[in-house]
């Protein structure tokens, strides 16, 4: 009798460390060009991005700052936003404007979404 808790134990510990996703997080996704996070890429997100770069506001939430990244060299530029205006004029589309970014919302630095 005493050995059936210590296999339920053990079958629970073991669970535990090999069900696959149980300890994953999940990740978020974001629209690349979509600044503002509105869930659209359009003029506001050059605006958006332009008044970052002008220091009137801040894009603070990671799915912005990532979204607003358009060329993906780790900094939100004028040129980030004249690639979403080139798309906006159906110029050209070199750094997938709509494509799904996935990342992980809890890495550091932590933010508010």
């Amino acid at each position: 009798m005493k050995k059936i808790p210590l296999i339920i134990t053990a079958l629970l510990l073991i669970s535990a460390i090999f069900v696959p996703g149980a300890s994953a997080a999940k990740l978020a996704t974001t629209i690349r060009g979509d600044a503002d996070g509105n869930g659209k890429v359009n003029i506001n997100d050059v605006t958006a991005i332009q008044r970052h770069c002008a220091q009137l506001e801040t894009l603070m939430a990671k799915k912005q700052t990532l979204a607003a990244d358009v060329d993906g060299n780790g900094y939100i530029t004028i040129d980030d936003a004249t690639y979403i205006q080139e798309y906006l004029a159906e110029y050209e589309n070199t750094y997938n404007i709509l494509g799904v970014i996935y990342y992980d919302p809890y890495d550091l630095p932590f933010d508010d979404d």
